[in-house]
């Protein structure tokens, strides 16, 4: 995990004031990225993570609010998050296949044409997508 501090400018400080310094964690592989940013800038102790997994077509889950301050509590918190995050469950073809069909939003499109459940599961996304945009043209 690489710390970076991102001190904020006029220009990206939105309603922060200028001159924040946010602080996140990131791993440096892009295909299994790892995210933790501060909860609120500048405090330590509250953290969110998310993962975005494009090697295992999985797009960006949610941020999970975690909370440390001491090493004993980073790891208690490590293994509270580890059966959403850990890389092992990424690599579990069973359990991707679990978290997609739980989670289909999250499978990120590709070039080559889906064939099995992904497919399927491709098919019903675009037939629900196209329902609700019909939907809203009626109104």
């Amino acid at each position: 995990m690489e710390r970076t501090d991102i001190r904020l400018t006029q220009d990206i400080c939105g309603s922060l004031p200028e001159g924040t310094v946010l602080t996140c964690w990131s791993t440096n592989d892009l295909r299994f990225f790892i995210q933790i940013n501060q909860k609120a800038p500048g405090q330590f102790g509250v953290y969110n993570v998310s993962v975005v997994a494009e090697r295992y077509n999985i797009g960006p889950m949610g941020f999970e609010m975690c909370q440390f301050a001491t090493d004993h509590e980073a790891a208690k918190e490590a293994r509270r998050l580890a059966p959403l995050f850990a890389r092992t469950n990424f690599r579990d073809s069973k359990w991707r296949r679990r978290y997609l069909e739980q989670h289909p939003e999250k499978l990120l499109g590709r070039k080559k044409k889906w064939r099995g459940w992904k497919g399927r599961l491709r098919t019903e996304l675009s037939d629900a997508a196209d329902r609700d945009m019909r939907r809203r043209n009626q109104s």
